[in-house]
């Protein structure tokens, strides 16, 4: 007997890069880069559909490449009360758009003609709770 698979009530979308910014200087680009990553969710409680906003900023320590990278990722949920959906959005939907920001810079750094830059694999939990707690409080307000 065949087992029917379940349709989850959260699924990803798509994803789409709303800004991208390159730029390499002359100079040797070190092994040590600096990164700073801030998400952004947009939550319609009119709709199924909400958007994580995600934005990465990473540079060598000598500045000799530095990417700038916002991206959108959307996401659907379905059958969710508002507290679900909220924490798939802030805990699940940053571990699955990440991914996709990394390939992004390594590809667009490689056919920049070097080294690709390849962003760590991070835990983004610390930063799904943060943007949870902001969602919390604004719909309190």
């Amino acid at each position: 007997m065949e087992k029917q698979a379940t349709k989850s009530v959260f699924r990803f979308i798509k994803y789409i890069v709303n800004e991208s910014a390159i730029t390499i200087k002359e100079g040797d680009i070190a092994n040590d880069f600096r990164m700073s990553l801030n998400l952004n969710a947009k939550v319609d409680n009119s709709s199924d559909v909400s958007r994580l906003e995600l934005t990465i900023d990473v540079s060598d320590i000598n500045q000799v490449i530095a990417a700038h990278v916002v991206m959108t990722g959307y996401f659907e949920s379905i059958n969710c009360d508002e507290a679900q959906r909220n924490a798939f959005l802030c805990h699940n939907a940053p571990a699955i758009l990440f991914p996709y920001m990394r390939a992004y810079v390594s590809c667009v750094t490689a056919q920049s003609g070097m080294s690709p830059v390849i962003i760590p694999t991070i835990n983004l939990r610390k930063e799904g709770e943060n943007l949870l707690a902001q969602i919390s409080k604004a719909s309190e307000d």
